[in-house]
């Protein structure tokens, strides 16, 4: 009997003591007084399991992900997480730092965390690219062709781009892991998948859609002892 709350904004890790500008103005959806109030929120919470997910790949090396099969994600904005204290934006090595004293204070809080590892970037609009494919078939071959389209990114890139976050994370004890990029590559075919016979398993360049998000909620409730 679970009650879930949702903290989730758009392009807005939580990180304690900092927020996001974008292109040198503060992201409407990432105010410092929004940071603020939801540690106090996460305070104020009787012990529970916080899950925390972001695209910590993007906040680590700032740019967008180059599958290097054609797909790349340009950068059209200047995203910065600016420290609280002296509003100054926080440096690769500092927000390591402030990702795992983050953790450590939701932990300090009586809190289990349930860290969700990255989420494999795509480099393509799935959905677009999914209709270039399939665009010259009649439309009631689509649905045949879809089935046995082969459509996936190189699991090795996708790692490389996860490892500097994946490490991070490694280091934080105590804590619960959900591995995405385990759940949605595969080892023999050294390939991560964007499809599968029926749905579409990404949104878009970076979001899974309900599909994918399916496979990674099936395993954060295996992790946790929920059924469905």
């Amino acid at each position: 009997n679970k009650k879930l709350i949702s903290f989730v904004s758009g392009g807005c890790p939580y990180l304690i003591n900092s927020y996001v500008k974008l292109n040198d103005n503060v992201h409407k959806s990432c105010r410092k007084e929004r940071a603020i109030q939801l540690r106090k929120s996460l305070a104020e919470l009787e012990p529970s399991t916080v899950i925390y997910a972001a695209n910590m790949p993007y906040w680590l090396e700032s740019k967008g992900f180059d599958n290097r099969e054609g797909g790349k994600v340009k950068n059209r904005n200047v995203y910065e997480i600016i420290d609280i204290k002296n509003d100054r934006a926080l440096r690769k090595r500092n927000l390591k730092n402030r990702i795992t004293e983050t953790i450590a204070d939701i932990r300090a809080m009586g809190h289990e965390v349930l860290i969700v590892y990255p989420i494999p970037e795509t480099g393509w609009d799935v959905p677009e690219e999914v209709n270039k494919k399939l665009n010259s078939f009649p439309a009631l071959r689509r649905m045949e062709k879809f089935k046995s389209l082969d459509f996936s990114i190189s699991s090795r890139v996708a790692r490389q781009r996860a490892l500097p976050s994946e490490a991070i994370y490694n280091t934080i004890k105590n804590v619960i892991r959900v591995h995405p990029r385990r759940l949605l590559c595969d080892n023999d075919s050294q390939r991560c998948y964007l499809t599968n016979d029926t749905d579409l398993l990404f949104s878009d360049k970076t979001h899974i859609s309900p599909a994918g998000a399916r496979i990674v909620v099936d395993e954060i409730a295996s992790k946790l002892g929920l059924k469905f």
